[in-house]
């Protein structure tokens, strides 16, 4: 049985989702309630401050 390519795509978007959150080794909490002045997209760096 052949899948669509809207669910591989859906299945690929998860994964990479998933693994980005591995990577990033992120609370949730913190991912939701961060700020743009934590970023340094020059430097590809989030700065999590420590009071979090």
């Amino acid at each position: 049985m052949a899948y669509s390519k809207e669910f591989r795509e859906k299945v690929m978007l998860k994964k990479s989702n998933v693994s980005e959150m591995i990577i990033l080794f992120t609370r949730p909490a913190n991912l939701a309630m961060a700020e743009w002045s934590e970023f340094d997209l020059d430097a590809a760096e989030w700065r999590i401050a420590t009071e979090k």
